[in-house]
């Protein structure tokens, strides 16, 4: 036999394996098919929290000081500190409930918010003259608290409960069987 044949041969009967395998590895799970109620009950509450919505944003907070030494103004600190967070809104999957075939929601509720000090930065440190050395780092504190209340109400301004109500139940609906129906309880507060 020529070494070109044996080659070809050779193709010939990988390339069918090798697709085989791709097919295999890349094959969709079949959907998991629950009779149960308890079992559907136990599946949905296996997981802490169900995310639907997330607020990413921007905040600039300039704060100042006045330094004083024996009641005298020595001059003013000025820090601007430039946030960058993030709120998440959804579920808590271990207030779900099961009555027949109809899945009760919890309140959609904010989940989660923190201000990402990777992103976030001082702009601007300005000390007054013989200001306390720890002072920038109490007024970067105070920037970074004050940073998280405001990406807050930019959360709750920008609709976040109502995105992850809306969010909510379609996400839910996805993973049950047909048979079952979804109802929402009323949004709760954004705080």
């Amino acid at each position: 036999m020529k070494p070109t044949t044996l080659i070809l041969m050779s193709l010939s009967a990988a390339i069918p394996l090798t697709f085989g395998i791709y097919s295999w590895l890349n094959r969709e799970a079949a959907p998991i098919q629950m009779d149960s109620r308890a079992a559907i009950l136990k599946e949905i509450q296996s997981t802490a929290e169900l995310t639907t919505a997330r607020y990413t944003g921007d905040v600039t907070v300039t704060l100042t000081q006045d330094n004083q030494i024996w009641g005298v103004s020595t001059g003013t600190s000025t820090l601007v500190y430039t946030g960058r967070g993030e709120v998440r809104a959804g579920l808590d999957w271990s207030q779900v409930t099961l009555d027949g075939e109809v899945v009760q929601l919890p309140p959609v509720k904010l989940l989660d918010s923190k201000v990402d000090v990777t992103q976030s930065n001082v702009a601007v440190y300005n000390p007054a003259w013989f200001s306390d050395p720890k002072l920038a780092n109490k007024l970067q504190d105070q920037a970074q608290r004050e940073a998280l209340k405001r990406l807050l109400v930019s959360a709750c301004q920008s609709n976040l409960i109502q995105h992850a109500r809306l969010n909510a139940k379609t996400k839910i609906v996805t993973k049950l069987p047909p048979k079952f129906q979804v109802v929402q309880s009323p949004p709760g507060e954004c705080r």
